[in-house]
């Protein structure tokens, strides 16, 4: 008998690929859980034994499958969105940068560069960063309604001109901007402020911006930076990524084994959490130092070119972070119903309480990202294997959980 597994990726931009996650079809299921603690012979105590169990647990999960043709009938989904982000935390230069991931100095929002979204219909948005328009940190005002290009202006800075915007206030203001009614700005868009996802310490400097237009014609808007004209020190790029994720009603994404092991082989070779920049920067420095015998010799010729660098620093949005496995559950099962489907969950941390570990609470139905319905981690190994001749192809993969993985 076959059971459905499904892979999750981090952010949404896999989604125009494997809407809701990729489904594997698993012949066997293992789960391998292992307690770290080692019990200690007593001298003449009748061979009692001594231990500590201090809750430090190893676990994997073995999982063994096949890959095989999706029915095309049965792969039709709804249409999505495109969304483009801005992050008020940090320069594109930030990201690409070797070392720990730092987060900008606020007073050098004044020589930010335009952000411009479009064009749409022929006409374009334009976000400045403004030290004189409005009166206190955040707020909004206009210019140029009536023409192809329209201009909002966010204030960086207090009336007194001393106190520059946090990075969750220019975030803030920015999405004040988007989402703005005033007659004329007319944005088909619309904005909201999230946790950073390049550093979550950070907190919420995340701008998403999501065309209001269902299909992929959305993946065609541009967001991008401009050199202000009436600064010409605008020296400063906020990170920032461009439109994507839109899919039209009813798209098919039926699939041919060949095509997921190519997906899965591609990926699991090649894949970065959000947030890693972090480690791989400072791997990549300490490597640097390594090759040139602590020579001041750029990385980037050190290990090759700047190419070598640049897949050690981006971030994709194509890691599997979650896997889902369901299973049927008496507890939880509507009346009149044997059985109601649930996913595995793992209640991690020290404040997990009792009834979080137990089906009788367990919820979790849905089948979109989240905490509460997927086993957070990575894959540790993949094989995959044909026999020739065959159109089905076999899988072996180790999933370890992990709440935090960087």
């Amino acid at each position: 008998m076959n059971q459905p597994v499904r892979i999750l990726f981090s952010g949404n931009k896999m989604d125009e690929h494997y809407p809701g996650g990729m489904e594997l079809m698993a012949t066997s299921i293992q789960m391998d859980v292992e307690r770290k603690f080692n019990p200690i012979p007593i001298p003449l105590a009748g061979g009692a034994r001594f231990g500590i169990d201090m809750n430090s647990v190893n676990s994997a999960i073995q999982i063994e499958g096949v890959l095989t043709d999706d029915d095309p009938a049965g792969r039709t989904v709804s249409g999505a969105k495109a969304l483009a982000t801005i992050d008020a935390a940090f320069q594109m230069s930030d990201v690409a940068a070797i070392g720990i991931l730092q987060a900008i100095t606020t007073s050098d929002y004044r020589k930010a560069h335009i952000m411009e979204i479009g064009p749409v219909s022929g006409v374009t948005w334009q976000i400045y960063f403004s030290t004189s328009h409005g009166t206190n940190i955040g707020d909004v005002a206009h210019a140029d309604l009536s023409t192809p290009t329209r201009i909002a202006y966010v204030r960086v800075v207090d009336s007194g001109g001393s106190t520059y915007a946090t990075a969750t206030q220019l975030a803030t203001g920015i999405a004040a901007a988007v989402n703005s009614s005033t007659s004329g700005w007319d944005a088909p868009f619309t904005a909201s402020v999230l946790t950073s996802e390049l550093k979550p310490s950070v907190g919420a400097t995340l701008v998403s911006i999501e065309y209001d237009v269902v299909g992929s014609a959305g993946n065609d808007i541009s967001l991008s930076a401009l050199k202000s004209s009436d600064n010409s020190g605008s020296s400063v790029i906020l990170y920032h990524t461009t439109f994507s994720g839109g899919r039209n009603d009813s798209s098919a994404f039926a699939r041919s084994a060949g095509d997921k092991l190519q997906d899965l082989y591609g990926i699991v070779h090649n894949t970065q959490k959000p947030g890693s920049t972090i480690a791989a920067g400072s791997a990549a420095a300490i490597g640097a130092t390594v090759l040139t015998g602590g020579l001041a010799v750029p990385l980037a010729f050190a290990i090759g070119g700047t190419a070598a660098t640049q897949g050690a620093l981006s971030v994709d949005g194509d890691y599997p972070s979650q896997l889902i496995i369901p299973y049927n559950s008496m507890l939880t099962a509507d009346n009149g119903e044997l059985y109601s489907v649930r996913h595995l969950r793992l209640a991690l941390g020290n404040r997990a309480k009792r009834e979080d570990k137990l089906s009788t609470t367990n919820t979790s139905t849905k089948q979109n990202d989240g905490d509460d319905i997927a086993i957070r981690g990575g894959i540790k190994s993949l094989t995959l294997g044909h026999q020739a001749g065959e159109t089905i192809y076999s899988f072996r993969m180790t999933y370890l959980p992990v709440n935090i993985l960087l």
